[in-house]
């Protein structure tokens, strides 16, 4: 179930002002799909992050090629401020990442990382292909369904959070796009306490307001799963946060 696209704002409004401090599996996940496409930055003109959020992977960008134009697009007002002191050579735009207004075929290197699950796969990966020129290449990383099993199951959560692999594959397809490599990995954070746990929620961004104590799921739920949680701790010493992590490497056919 993709979150909407208002609760994704309030979201990362709220956490960005702590995102850079506390983050610590997306940072990891922006430095492994840059390393995929160092070259491709370096000799760019063009260079647009979609979910540009606080603006660390511009600024890497930058520091690759500092002669590339580099637009960032977020939804949340308060991730582009501070991306904004990041990198204040570069243009921003407040944006559904599924509905840009960039230009056409505009972007040599379209790069999203950590924000692609938020979205439909189907209406970003067709946004990307739009903007990125035909020479171009979009290189993505995305959280996966199996992302927090664990921690969902403490909660008695069940349904469907985050997309599939086969449903990037599918929207790359859809888009017209020749896939160069498609490749996942699963990192795992081992937690000593629920409340390190619950940071971990947070820093992920659309989700941590569904775990407060007064939020959705109420006081009953969030005493249930920090009882279990706990309970996995004495158990097995640590709590598992898990990631499953997608990266998409795809240009226009």
């Amino acid at each position: 179930m993709i979150a909407s696209l208002n609760t994704v704002e309030r979201s990362f409004d709220r956490g960005a002002c702590r995102y850079d401090e506390l983050a610590v599996v997306q940072p990891q996940v922006a430095s492994t799909l840059l390393a995929k496409v160092t070259s491709k930055v370096q000799a760019a003109r063009s260079i647009v992050d979609l979910g540009c959020g606080t603006g660390r992977l511009l600024a890497d960008c930058q520091s690759l090629n500092s002669h590339a134009s580099l637009t960032g697009v977020d939804i949340s007002q308060q991730m582009l401020a501070s991306a904004e002191k990041a990198v204040p050579s570069a243009q921003f735009y407040r944006s559904d990442l599924a509905k840009t207004p960039l230009g056409s075929a505009t972007q040599d290197v379209v790069l999203s990382t950590s924000a692609m699950q938020w979205v439909e796969p189907k209406a970003a990966l067709s946004e990307a292909a739009r903007v990125v020129n035909d020479d171009g290449l979009i290189a993505i990383s995305s959280f996966l369904h199996g992302t927090l099993k664990t921690w969902r199951q403490a909660w008695g959560l069940e349904q469907k959070l985050m997309p599939l692999q086969s449903e990037f594959m599918d929207a790359a397809n859809a888009a017209g796009l020749i896939v160069i490599e498609l490749t996942s990995e699963r990192i795992v954070q081992r937690c000593n306490s629920f409340e390190s746990c619950l940071a971990g929620v947070r820093e992920l961004g659309a989700g941590g307001d569904r775990v407060q104590p007064q939020g959705l799921l109420g006081r009953n739920k969030f005493t249930q799963a920090q009882h279990n949680v706990k309970q996995h701790i004495e158990r097995h010493g640590v709590f598992p946060m898990e990631y499953d992590v997608l990266y998409l490497l795809a240009k226009k056919a």
